[in-house]
């Protein structure tokens, strides 16, 4: 499937050209030998945080929160800087990149450079999409953790689920949640015994290559190797079709996201924070993809780079639809990167370099908001907000 692929955090087979814009050539390798450790764990509501992790590229703390260039911190005096934060999937997280060369600490020392007083936090979370940076971003505010300016950089997890599922507007993986639900439920005996029947099948379905653990399986439960259709069972409601990924899907991709925009501006606005939302850039759509990306879109499923195309033209439209509200008007940043260099690693993540583009895009946006907030220095903080 799409996200095992995306999200395996493991050596690529061949090292990605984009690695090769850096001085340093040797430490991708070690890099994913470090990532291939890193962990989740369960959060409520949003379904996971990143577990604590240390290591030498990638650092992650006890609140699942990505380390930032110089602790997020522009090192510019104020009395109070601005505090900024980041929310995504793994792109943001920093997928493919070392701390300090993630978007985050790539923002931070661009603000620095601007003389602003900032502090930057990355909300980043893998495989989260739009739907759980919102839940994310309200329970920060639930708690009174209320920044001066929240940052949302989406729209490839998205997109990757619709195709998954064939309906929008979901989390990835949600038939796998579906089928836990029951898994300590001794109410519904019947769900819960056919949970267990899906765990033995994939565990002895795994050691398919011992003629007798499949005997065994066959004795146990018979029906375990016989053919799964979860999504037409009782687990969750997913669409009749999921095969059938239309035009009309990749639209509803992107005003599910919108929705979620809506939400986030308006009660950011309400609170005092202000808000900026960026649909992402992709690998598919590129103009002048190198050897290695090339490679790279041809080794994935039948009709997945039509289905992206398709949802990056609606995200497009939306970005330059005069009727949307401006602060709902997602940034569209498909052709931010440049096309003289290698960027991406896979379809989603862009090396650090490009990381460091798109750092000083949104840094860019960032100090016009400033100036458009009609602030005396970069450095004051925004509107007085309940605290």
């Amino acid at each position: 499937m799409l996200h095992q692929r995306l999200y395996a955090a493991s050596q690529p087979q061949s090292l990605p050209d984009a690695y090769f814009t850096s001085a340093e050539h040797a430490w991708p390798r070690d890099y994913f030998a470090e990532a291939k450790a890193v962990s989740l764990r369960w959060h409520p509501f949003s379904y996971w945080l990143g577990a604590k992790f240390t290591g030498r590229y990638i650092n992650v703390d006890a609140n699942g929160l990505r380390r930032t260039w110089h602790g997020g911190a522009t090192g510019v005096s104020s009395s109070r800087p601005l505090r900024i934060f980041l929310f995504g999937g793994s792109a943001m997280w920093g997928y493919g990149a070392p701390d300090d060369d993630t978007i985050a600490s790539a923002l931070t020392r661009a603000l620095a450079q601007a003389g602003v007083g900032a502090r930057i936090t990355n909300f980043g979370q893998f495989g989260y999409v739009s739907t759980q940076d919102t839940i994310l971003f309200f329970e920060q505010l639930r708690g009174g953790q209320i920044p001066d300016i929240a940052i949302f950089y989406d729209g490839f997890n998205d997109t990757a689920s619709a195709f998954q599922n064939g309906v929008a507007g979901i989390s990835e993986n949600e038939a796998n949640r579906a089928r836990e639900f029951n898994a300590l439920n001794g109410e519904i005996p019947a769900k819960r015994r056919a949970l267990y029947n899906y765990a033995l099948g994939m565990f002895v379905g795994n050691l398919a290559i011992v003629r007798i653990a499949r005997s065994a399986l066959r004795r146990l439960c018979s029906a375990c190797l016989g053919p799964r259709n979860w999504q037409t069972a009782d687990w969750i409601n997913f669409s009749e079709h999921p095969a059938q990924r239309t035009q009309t899907l990749s639209t509803a991709v992107v005003n599910a996201y919108l929705a979620n925009i809506r939400l986030i501006e308006q009660a950011g606005r309400h609170l005092g924070c202000r808000t900026i939302f960026y649909w992402q850039p992709a690998l598919y759509g590129r103009k002048h993809p190198s050897a290695f990306e090339r490679k790279q879109m041809r080794d994935y499923v039948p009709g997945e780079e039509q289905f992206f195309l398709a949802t990056w033209s609606a995200a497009r439209q939306a970005a330059n639809d005069p009727a949307l509200p401006a602060g709902q008007r997602p940034v569209y940043l498909q052709d931010v990167l440049p096309q003289d260099m290698p960027c991406f690693i896979d379809t989603a993540h862009i090396s650090g370099a490009c990381n460091e583009v798109v750092g000083r895009r949104i840094a860019a946006d960032v100090t016009h908001l400033i100036a458009l907030a009609h602030l005396s220095s970069p450095a004051a903080p925004f509107a007085s907000k309940p605290r």
